[in-house]
């Protein structure tokens, strides 16, 4: 078990509800303390990570798992960087969602049995591969992109082609995930006693489309004009960054967590 720094600040209460006790100052300050554990949190998690996956090659469960804690770890790393820059920060919350939808597919992975895991691993390798190709049909002539073009192409062909067409035609059809059902009622399914996975996706999403507005008091626009910004204050949005970027903190070291309980490797905690 791992061990990092906290904000005590607002590790129990969201900084939004404590504004009235900040300065646009001690808010500018609250905000750089959660950056510096946010990176600090980054670091050891992605120490631990390199050190069980050097200690144990990788298998196609774990690239699973690695594959996820990567992207989680550049979404994470994203976010940071946009509280960084204090007005980018309203998008952060972009990349929060993006987290928790690779948290859910984490503890649905997790929950499953071994053999499962390794059916699943090729189902989810397999609608990666076909996202690529579908992503990068427009441009696989272009110098940068044909060798990796080519690569993926050659590598479906190692899997079961009817399986392959299978998930094919089920894409073409609809949105398809490999877990089967959507995001909102994975987050259902994956709730536990006493908690709302649902309810907190719904939230997470519905702040990224602007729903939120009126609770943080955000300026209405006016006819013909851009607020870039979007808050009636520097301090409410220096507060608003800090809960942001905290609460992705939280959730990135939940995934890891996740990942670190079914290979083995070191957890990582709030001291």
């Amino acid at each position: 078990m791992k061990l990092i720094n906290g904000v005590p600040e607002i590790s129990n209460t969201p900084a939004v509800f404590m504004i009235d006790k900040y300065t646009e100052e001690t808010s500018n300050h609250l905000l750089a303390k959660v950056i510096i554990y946010a990176k600090e949190a980054s670091k050891v998690v992605l120490e631990a990570f390199k050190e069980e996956w050097k200690n144990d090659p990788s298998t196609k469960v774990r690239g699973v798992f690695g594959h996820w804690l990567v992207n989680s770890s550049r979404h994470f790393r994203a976010a940071i960087i946009l509280c960084e820059e204090f007005d980018l920060s309203i998008v952060a919350g972009v990349h929060h969602r993006q987290i928790f939808e690779i948290f859910l597919q984490v503890k649905y992975y997790a929950s499953l049995s071994e053999d499962e895991k390794e059916k699943r691993a090729d189902l989810i390798s397999i609608i990666g591969c076909l996202e690529f190709l579908e992503r990068m049909k427009e441009v696989r002539d272009n110098d940068n992109i044909k060798k990796s073009y080519k690569e993926i192409i050659e590598y479906l062909d190692r899997y079961d082609q009817e399986l392959v067409n299978e998930l094919k035609r089920k894409r073409n059809v609809k949105r398809f995930n490999w877990f089967d059902c959507s995001f909102s009622q994975l987050a259902h399914k994956m709730s536990e006693e006493n908690e709302d996975l649902r309810g907190a996706y719904q939230i997470i999403s519905a702040d990224i489309h602007g729903s939120w507005n009126y609770l943080f008091d955000v300026n209405q626009l006016e006819s013909g004009m851009i607020d870039l910004r979007g808050y009636p204050d520097r301090k409410t949005l220096l507060m608003r960054s800090a809960e942001e970027l905290y609460q992705v903190t939280n959730q990135f070291l939940v995934l890891w967590n996740e990942i670190a309980r079914s290979v083995g490797a070191e957890e990582v905690f709030y001291k």
